[in-house]
């Protein structure tokens, strides 16, 4: 592989070891080379030497993470050596590998890792999450992947997690920290949530979701050494959801219906409309202005809320309709929850009362029942139907999920609400099933 002026490479020590050798960070500056120990070691046969990082496509989910502690930390290396460059430049300091081992050792061998606290000052689980909350709320803890604030409405879920979790504890009498959160204590908590708390079995996921987020990130700051959660026994359980989503033709309901004597319902109507035809989440939909009309017209230009993404979308007729109804300064919504009330109401008054199926988890039981459709409509079937329909009508999947924001087509598909029948009548159109009729041989 070329190298290039300037760049940090990482060496193996013995490259023909059979057990764990050291890895060297080397660094060439000036005429001058600066080889340096990182202090960490792996197996030669788990070295990809051409990304000069640990492979992490090993089966066993602790070594996994072993090796993507070992890329974390070498990316730091990397990242340190780069701002010791620009700094030496900028403040005329003479380049020499003393000086620069000096910072490293400052940086890395005096508490490189987050140092295990003593068990008498360290924070019990509750703290963490105490804190682990708190942080999340003003900012000073970020997702990791995204460098972004958590939504306020996630943090309300981990502060349910938090009481349930604190309510189990009084529950069984035994107190909960690190230690003790095992495949048994899983068992028993998620048993606890179904017959107690009475949970649908997606609530339930989501407060075994919360939990391994804060077991994870304590580990990463050294209060256990606890990884029970990261096994494949601990799992998150999960179904798919009874979601419905609205044709063209019960749009045209809603969309016709007459609302001038109800201001109200008006404007939920408009906004929720704008999210059916234009497959924008509730909050992006609520919060469009004028500026985000753009390219003559024809276009919403939107930095989505929740993964900060440009999308841009196709304006119909019945989107600049509406906006031209409101001099194109889109409406204001009221929460989302207030949204989804008032949603009913209004899909009520269209008349989209058909009686859809519903099959759920609930309380260890699976439960079907029969729903009028308006009571399963809410502001996330506006996006629903928006992919749904777009994928009924022949547009390809791959522009759809431009809009939607969706990485893979498996995830994507998730979001099709296309029943059994509605896929069948779709296929007789294929020129498969419109084969000529032939005399069967007597």
């Amino acid at each position: 592989m070329k190298r290039t002026l300037n760049e940090v490479r990482f060496v193996l020590k013995e490259p023909a070891a059979t057990t764990p050798t050291l890895i060297y960070l080397l660094y060439r500056f000036g005429g001058q080379r600066l080889k340096y120990s990182t202090g960490e070691k792996i197996i030669p046969s788990e070295w990809d030497e051409e990304s000069q990082r640990a492979r992490v496509t090993q089966k066993d989910r602790n070594l996994r993470q072993l090796y993507k502690d070992i890329n974390n930390q070498l990316d730091r290396y990397e990242g340190k050596v780069k701002e010791l460059r620009r700094d030496f430049d900028l403040t005329g300091i003479p380049l020499s590998t003393e000086v620069f081992k000096e910072h490293l050792d400052k940086e890395f061998k005096e508490g490189a890792r987050p140092k295990k606290k003593s068990t008498e000052n360290q924070e019990s689980l509750f703290q963490f999450v105490t804190r682990y909350i708190e942080e999340c709320r003003d900012g000073k803890r970020l997702i990791s992947r995204k460098n972004r604030k958590y939504n306020p409405n996630s943090l309300k879920h981990h502060t349910t997690t938090l009481h349930n979790l604190e309510e189990f504890q009084r529950f069984t009498g035994r107190g909960i920290n690190f230690s003790n959160i095992d495949v048994a204590f899983h068992r028993s908590f998620v048993e606890w949530l179904t017959n107690e708390k009475k949970y649908a079995q997606n609530t339930i996921g989501n407060q075994i979701k919360n939990l391994k987020s804060w077991l994870t990130a304590a580990h990463k700051e050294g209060l256990h050494q606890n990884r029970a959660h990261e096994g494949e026994e601990f799992n998150k359980p999960s179904e798919e959801t009874a979601s419905v989503y609205l044709n063209d033709k019960e749009l045209d309901l809603i969309y016709h219906l007459s609302l001038s004597e109800n201001k109200r319902l008006d404007k939920v109507r408009d906004l929720f409309l704008i999210g059916c035809y234009t497959g924008l989440r509730f909050s992006d939909f609520s919060q469009l202005k004028p500026e985000n009309i753009t390219h003559g017209g024809r276009i919403l230009s939107v930095t989505t809320q929740k993964t900060g993404s440009r999308v841009f979308v196709p304006m119909t007729p019945k989107v600049t309709a509406i906006l031209e109804k409101h001099s194109f300064d889109p409406p204001r919504a009221m929460s989302n929850q207030k949204m989804n009330d008032y949603l009913k109401e209004l899909a009520k008054l269209a008349g989209l009362t058909e009686r859809v199926e519903v099959t759920i988890t609930k309380a260890g039981r699976r439960i079907t029942k029969y729903v009028e459709k308006f009571k399963l409509i809410s502001t996330h079937t506006a996006r629903r139907s928006f992919a749904t329909n777009a994928y009924l009508a022949g547009v390809p999947t791959i522009d759809i999920m431009k809009i939607t924001g969706h990485k893979t087509e498996t995830a994507f598909m998730k979001y099709i609400k296309v029943s059994g029948e509605e896929t069948a009548i779709r296929m007789l159109e294929h020129d498969h099933f419109r084969q000529s009729s032939i005399t069967i041989a007597g």
